[in-house]
């Protein structure tokens, strides 16, 4: 199975702390909608200024999750946004959302106690 994520590297980070990761886990995957939803109005509205600031934040998110793939994405998103590059953001936002469907499948069948 493809790993969306380092498990080791992020329980590393926070020192083994299992409970931690789980409210981790939990608050990324509550708060990811509305992060998705902004990102899709803000692509949608062609406003490439606020797709840079939402990826940015998404960006941070997946960095805290070891999410390393996911958070190429979201640099690469924040990068497009700021060089006003609709064609890439639209095609890199569909590229995330595939790597965000994945990553939360996993982080959904984690068993942390």
């Amino acid at each position: 199975m493809a790993r969306h994520f380092q498990l080791d590297q992020v329980l590393e980070n926070i020192e083994q702390d299992r409970e931690l990761l789980g409210e981790m886990v939990e608050i990324f995957l509550q708060t990811l909608p509305e992060q998705l939803s902004q990102l899709r109005d803000a692509c949608q509205d062609k406003a490439l200024d606020r797709v840079a600031g939402a990826a940015h934040s998404l960006k941070g998110s997946l960095l805290t999750l070891s999410a390393d793939q996911g958070s190429k994405l979201a640099a690469h998103l924040e990068q497009a946004g700021r060089a006003r590059d609709g064609a890439t953001v639209a095609a890199t936002l569909r590229e995330l959302e595939s790597e965000l469907e994945a990553l939360c499948l996993e982080l959904r069948s984690l068993s942390l106690s």
